[in-house]
């Protein structure tokens, strides 16, 4: 069964942007961004004054000045960083925990995390995972709530990525750009704006696998805990016990 589509992740992303992604640099974000907009703008207005560089009609000439000045603010809100001071703290505390108890279990069962489980663990994050093992449940939600946290923030931060480029492109259909003359930008700008948003795509499908993976491992009862095997020592000690008769040796023994 398909997990994780695009939609999905979407939604995972407004649902829970508000526990990741700080309202306060969102705003500053935001400012910047109309700033370096409004620079641009009157770049682009006295250059067309004084040069005549877009030879359309006045109110076409405004909305071109409007996309490319908006297109160059999100170039640069993309930069910005909208994460939480807690999020990457808490990434961290969650990844030492998790490595901490993961070698406890391994040195008090004797065996460690090999290539084959890491590899099943990470198939739970593809497109069509396979059915989670008993034993790697708590894994799978720890891998979960580690991906989820960067992924919400990288979405909402590149999100501006591709609205960037829209509107250079609709800039440049509305600059008179035609496919006759300009046949490079008007099919190129989208095509290198969609390798461009891979970033994105990539973070928004990865939101939506991390909440499916964790749902499912939840949806598990938890494994039973596993009982340290008894060492060389403690054999010894029970096969001693289990011998007949009086374990004192006598001073002619």
């Amino acid at each position: 069964m398909s997990s994780g589509s695009f939609v999905d992740g979407w939604r995972i992303v407004r649902s829970r942007r508000s526990e990741f992604v700080d309202a306060a640099r969102t705003r500053r974000r935001a400012f910047v961004s109309g700033l370096v907009a409004v620079v641009v703008g009157a770049i682009l207005t006295v250059s067309d004054l004084i040069w005549s560089v877009v030879d359309v009609t006045p109110m076409r000439d405004v909305l071109v000045t409007f996309l490319l000045a908006g297109a160059a603010g999100c170039v640069v809100g993309s930069f910005w960083k909208i994460a939480r001071s807690t999020t990457a703290s808490t990434a961290s505390t969650a990844s030492t925990a998790s490595t901490a108890s993961t070698a406890s279990t391994a040195s008090a069962t004797g065996a460690r995390m090999d290539w084959r489980r890491s590899e099943r663990i990470e198939r739970q994050f593809s497109a069509h995972p396979p059915e989670i093992l008993p034993e790697d449940r708590d894994e799978v939600i720890s891998r979960a709530r580690l991906t989820l946290g960067p992924a919400v923030v990288t979405a909402e931060r590149t999100i501006l990525v591709p609205i960037a480029w829209i509107a250079a492109w609709a800039g440049l259909l509305v600059a008179g750009a035609t496919w006759d003359e300009e046949v490079m930008l008007v099919i190129g700008l989208p095509v290198f704006g969609l390798l461009q948003s891979v970033p994105f795509i990539a973070a928004v499908v990865g939101a939506g696998r991390a909440d499916a993976a964790h749902r499912r491992a939840l949806a598990l009862p938890p494994a039973p805990p596993e009982v340290a095997s008894p060492g060389p020592t403690a054999l010894r000690l029970s096969r001693d016990a289990a011998r007949p008769g009086s374990q004192l040796s006598l001073p002619d023994d």
